[in-house]
């Protein structure tokens, strides 16, 4: 733990754009579409495709503009932003990352004088509630000819309004890393030590239950990871941020929680427990015979059954032969040994495979 405090607790700033954007660009399709389908309430299927378009664009002076993300599930266009605090000109941004985004991927046809536009449905995610609380931004576009305005409007989302249930119920898996951020004002103030109680708890309480969602199959082993690996340096901000100006009143409550958001080991799941103990049989061995060799042979071992284990999870998940391979190393020629057991073993709800 003495290392994991080490990288992660003296972090005063984090780039939240960046984790965001790590965490949707990483997870797996079904679970950014599930996250889709409860921003907007729409249903998608089992089928329905995810396409991560280019949200990169440029004006006539050649300056670049980036929206955070513009996103296709089957035939629904969107774009979402999201923002660590409040930004005045977010409704007229929105607009422009609209336009933008319509010119460059939406559906674009001409019919005699007329182009139609296809513009991308918007939300904004915020990561905190400032003083200021929108349920929407909205353009009032006076267009000449119209008597009325046209309004181009974006849902409003507050991080802070999803409760733990909520995050959980509503796949909302890259909005978990940013839930120890409703926390953050007032651990920088003056407080009681029931208050660092309830927040660990809480935070620990999401951990527990995300940890759950990997056993039932609902989320996979590296989207975990990418998750409390950020939850981690948020937390960590936080608290560091709270010990320098003399706030913090529990640093054993905190290493405990810190020790539940980073352990590597996801002891109901075993993950690594293979390549642990196969590490530790090499030392023994090695140390017994006076050998080096059984360190090596210990850590290969435990870092091929750790490649099976993940192997066989992202077969439970109907993940394809080249994305098994490109995460766990292993050749063609075991995974498609390793698919064989799973589909003779399965052979009464087989998952429809590309291969």
């Amino acid at each position: 733990m003495a290392d994991k405090e080490k990288s992660v607790l003296p972090n005063r700033t984090t780039d939240y754009d960046g984790l965001v954007k790590q965490i949707m660009n990483n997870m797996q399709d079904k679970n950014i579409i599930e996250f889709i389908g409860a921003l907007f309430s729409k249903k998608y299927t089992k089928d329905s495709q995810l396409i991560r378009l280019c949200t990169e664009t440029h004006d006539e002076n050649a300056t670049q503009r980036r929206a955070d993300f513009y996103l296709k599930v089957d035939n629904d266009f969107y774009n979402i932003e999201v923002q660590s605090r409040e930004d005045k000109f977010m409704a007229l941004r929105i607009f422009e990352y609209g336009i933008r985004g319509a010119m460059q991927h939406g559906q674009q046809t001409e019919d005699d004088d007329t182009i139609n536009l296809d513009f991308p449905e918007p939300v904004v995610i915020y990561l905190r509630k400032g003083k200021n609380v929108h349920n929407e931004h909205k353009v009032n576009l006076n267009l000449p000819g119209y008597d009325e305005p046209v309004v181009y409007k974006a849902k409003v989302r507050y991080v802070s309004d999803y409760t733990i249930q909520d995050m959980i119920d509503q796949k909302c898996y890259p909005l978990i890393p940013f839930f120890p951020m409703r926390f953050e004002d007032e651990i920088s103030k003056i407080h009681d030590a029931s208050f660092e109680e309830s927040m660990n708890r809480n935070i620990c309480d999401l951990v527990n239950r995300l940890r759950n969602q990997v056993k039932v199959n609902e989320l996979m082993i590296k989207d975990y990871i990418y998750i409390t690996n950020a939850m981690g340096k948020i937390y960590g901000g936080l608290v560091s941020k709270s010990k320098s100006e003399n706030t913090l009143i529990d640093e054993k409550g905190v290493k405990q929680t810190m020790d539940t958001i980073l352990d590597d080991k996801i002891t109901f799941f075993d993950i690594y427990e293979f390549e642990k103990q196969a590490k530790a049989e090499g030392k023994a061995e090695g140390r017994a015979e006076g050998r080096a060799e059984g360190r090596a042979e210990g850590r290969a071992e435990g870092i091929e059954k750790h490649a099976i284990f993940t192997a066989n999870v992202m077969l439970q998940n109907g993940e394809t032969d080249k994305k098994i391979m490109q995460y766990t190393n292993l050749s063609q020629a075991s995974v498609s040994k390793l698919r064989a057991k799973y589909e003779q073993s399965h052979s009464d709800k087989q998952p429809e495979i590309k291969r």
